[in-house]
């Protein structure tokens, strides 16, 4: 028997209608996306659900998707979590957590979206008591390969620190900032305590090369409904993300 389809969704922001920005989704289009999962028979599952399959602990038997979303940004609480609500499913955050309450630095340099910012600590408190896990995407978004080995467990244990804090429960997850990773900064990412970590390579999680690499399908505002039905049933080949060209515009 062939295994079902596990799908982990990429998003970052959902805004108001009437906002269209690159790396967002508007409100009612989002809302959309959900529907058709319910209506087409996908099973949203937790990021927990998903590694104990992926780790072979527990198989799934129902096409199912993971509905994870980068960064944190501050609108998150008044438009994704009431559509995510709505249908009852859970979700992932992955939170740059030495910005909270900021804003993203890292979108700063010539960025005209500079001015987008993170949620406050007590807002991550309140989402994580609502069927969202939150989870680490470091504490201020770098280029984790180009950094020392002292600072990039700084970023890796030191987000992790701030975020269990905050929210008062272990922080088991963890995204790489702009999908770039090799293999120190994974070796670095299990020795921080992290049991997962999500990239930006594309296609079925399935076909990831371990619960450190899993692989994700971007949500883009230029996907027609058509497009999304195609990256769930059709876009499942594994394909890696490549470095280059990552700092142009990009802000995973």
């Amino acid at each position: 028997m062939s295994t079902p389809n596990l799908s982990v969704l990429l998003y970052h922001r959902i805004t108001r209608d009437g906002i269209r920005k690159p790396h967002s989704i508007e409100v009612s289009k989002f809302r959309r996306q959900m529907s058709w999962l319910r209506q087409s028979g996908f099973d949203v599952i937790s990021q927990d659900r998903a590694v104990l399959a992926l780790s072979d602990h527990e198989p799934l038997t129902r096409k199912s998707v993971v509905i994870s979303f980068d960064d944190g940004f501050s609108d998150f609480p008044e438009y994704a979590l009431p559509v995510l609500s709505e249908f009852g499913y859970p979700s992932i955050i992955y939170v740059v957590a030495g910005l909270l309450g900021g804003p993203a630095r890292w979108l700063n340099e010539g960025d005209r979206y500079g001015d987008e910012m993170i949620m406050s600590t007590s807002a991550i408190r309140e989402i994580s008591a609502l069927n969202v896990e939150i989870g680490s995407h470091t504490l201020s978004h770098p280029f984790l390969h180009q950094l020392s080995e002292s600072e990039l467990v700084e970023e890796l244990s030191g987000s992790k620190q701030l975020l269990e804090q905050a929210i008062g429960k272990e922080v088991k997850s963890f995204a790489y900032p702009y999908g770039v990773y090799n293999p120190d900064v994974v070796d670095q990412v299990r020795s921080a305590g992290y049991e997962n970590a999500a990239t930006v390579n594309r296609g079925s999680a399935y076909h990831s090369p371990s619960v450190f690499e899993v692989s994700r399908k971007a949500i883009s505002s230029g996907d027609s409904m058509i497009g999304f039905f195609h990256k769930l049933l059709f876009d499942n080949d594994f394909k890696r993300r490549p470095k280059q060209g990552l700092t142009n515009g990009h802000h995973y």
